[in-house]
């Protein structure tokens, strides 16, 4: 009966719709997802093995990413399992965005506190209505806002209104950071001052930059696949911090770590001194690199998109990747890496110490399955660095393929042009990533029918292609321009690639019958008498 009712399923092999792989794992990789389905990872007692897998798998990716490790490489089990924490694996890369901005959240809220307490020693002014503000573009993941929604935080999104629908630009990020809460003509600032519920002309001389605790960024959005320039945005907001810092004495910067020292033990006497101890205006960002961190991680041109700890040496603390898109495990596995063992800090991770024995853990779920760690592991040793590289290149370069024929297709390119991937500099046109975002190519003189037409037409043979409006203001809204979006996973091949555009074709020709039928009934009832 279930099996029945599950024929109605799309097939995971045509859905080109999802980031995660839902088709693809060797007999291999199969075993070792059913001989771990039954273990509960947080049982690191009982399932050792399971615990280095995720430690080494976890190491594996920071590495990648430029984390700076306190310690040589462990040399034996002992110390794999005992290193301290750079990054944890985790449910998926919502888990993950939430546990880099918690970190930062942390910082904020006790420098906050700190302010709050000795603003008339410091010298400095705060409000007891000041909230944490994150800052990110309006392209982000939904997740993003969940966080703000969920942990007590402001969201405040760039606008991204056209190409290449995202922050190109660390100046963007630096005119928001900058504005004055006062302000009576920018709409950011009115956007603080409605969530902060400021009475009027009370916050004279204060800038949102203060209230800022994290900037989001993202590399490969979900929307269009294209990335926001992380390193000018990483040069940007530090310079602009260390601006801002100028106008406090050595001596204030001085009174205010200790105040800080003297909080943090108050509030957590249980722990050393704390390893981070941020500056007076201190800006920390998060790198979203969910949908494109493994392709450039891997690819043999990922480094055409900069975006890790090396890349952006200044500012960039937390990055998150999913493991479940293109690491290639089944859904359920993501992972947030840390630049170095400071960016957590000790007292936000749990000691664990009542399922047979004792160990730390810095996750949002608790209970949670091994199958998809052990997956990950299994992949990383399967395929290695070059394995990796040559699948990434390959899905990248079927994507290209993929576009030069729909440019190359005078049927198609009159009705639809590429949007995804453009260079962030401005510079020239790229492909670096297997995310295809297409469009009208003439918004002013498009067909009868609505761009998410096609998807209905294309499900009548099987494929699975979203249409949807492009977000400008914020991830809910829904007032952009319409767009389709196509994921080159590892299982689309070009033969699968070509039958999609003959699908393409008949569903334009249908369509642009239908809308001329159409057309042709309005005039005829229009001109009746």
């Amino acid at each position: 009966m279930i099996k029945n009712e599950l024929l109605m399923d799309a097939k995971p092999g045509l859905n080109l719709a999802t980031f995660c792989n839902e088709a693809y794992t060797d007999p291999w990789g199969e075993k070792v997802v059913k001989d771990s389905i039954m273990k509960n990872f947080i049982d690191h007692t009982e399932y050792p093995g399971t615990n280095l897998a995720e430690k080494r798998s976890t190491r594996m990716l920071a590495k990648e990413l430029g984390t700076q490790f306190d310690e040589k490489a462990p040399a034996h089990k002992q110390e794999e399992a005992a290193q301290a924490l750079y990054g944890t694996a985790t449910i998926g890369s919502s888990e993950a965005v939430m546990l880099g901005l918690i970190a930062h959240k942390f910082i904020w809220n006790l420098k906050q506190r700190v302010l709050l307490d000795n603003s008339d020693t410091l010298g400095i002014k705060v409000d007891a209505r000041d909230r944490p503000v994150v800052l990110m573009s309006s392209q982000v993941h939904g997740c993003w806002d969940k966080f703000c929604r969920y942990y007590d935080a402001t969201s405040l999104y760039i606008e991204v209104d056209g190409s290449p629908y995202a922050i190109h630009d660390g100046d963007i990020v630096k005119k928001v950071l900058e504005t004055e809460i006062e302000d009576p003509v920018s709409p950011y600032a009115k956007q603080i001052r409605t969530a902060m519920g400021y009475k009027p002309g009370t916050q004279k001389g204060r800038c949102i930059v203060e209230l800022v605790m994290a900037v989001g960024t993202c590399v490969g959005t979900t929307f269009t696949g294209n990335s926001d320039n992380v390193p000018a945005i990483d040069d940007a907001v530090d310079n602009f911090c260390l601006e801002q810092n100028k106008q406090y004495s050595d001596e204030q910067q001085q009174q205010f770590n200790e105040l800080y020292q003297q909080e943090y033990a108050r509030l957590y006497p249980q722990q050393p001194a704390p390893k981070r101890i941020p500056e007076i205006m201190d800006i920390p960002v998060h790198i979203d690199a969910a949908s494109a961190g493994f392709v450039l991680m891997f690819s043999s041109s990922g480094s055409a998109i900069p975006f890790n700890f090396k890349d952006c040496p200044k500012r960039v603390l937390s990055i998150n990747v999913s493991n479940h898109k293109f690491g290639m495990t089944f859904t359920g596995m993501g992972s947030a890496i840390f630049k170095d063992s400071s960016v957590v800090d000790p007292s936000l991770v749990y000691n664990i110490a009542y399922l047979g024995g004792s160990f730390d853990d810095y996750t949002v779920n608790f209970s949670r399955g091994s199958a998809m760690i052990v997956m990950q592991y299994y992949n990383f040793l399967r395929f290695g660095r070059r394995g990796y590289r040559d699948i990434m290149d390959n899905c990248v370069e079927n994507s290209r393929w993929f576009v030069k024929q729909l440019e190359l297709n005078p049927k198609l390119s009159q009705h639809f042009t590429n949007v995804s991937n453009i260079d962030i500099s401005g510079e020239n046109e790229r492909m670096e990533l297997p995310i295809i975002a297409l469009t009208w190519t003439d918004p002013d003189n498009k067909p009868s029918w609505d761009l998410v037409d096609m998807p209905d037409k294309l499900a009548q043979s099987g494929w699975v292609v979203p249409a949807y409006n492009i977000r400008v203001h914020t991830p809910e809204d829904t007032d952009g321009i319409q767009f389709l979006r196509i994921v080159v996973q590892q299982v689309v091949t070009r033969d699968k690639l070509n039958t999609l555009l003959q699908s393409m074709e008949v569903a334009l020709s249908q369509l642009d019958d239908s809308g001329t039928r159409q057309t042709k009934r309005l005039i005829k009832a229009l001109l009746a008498p």
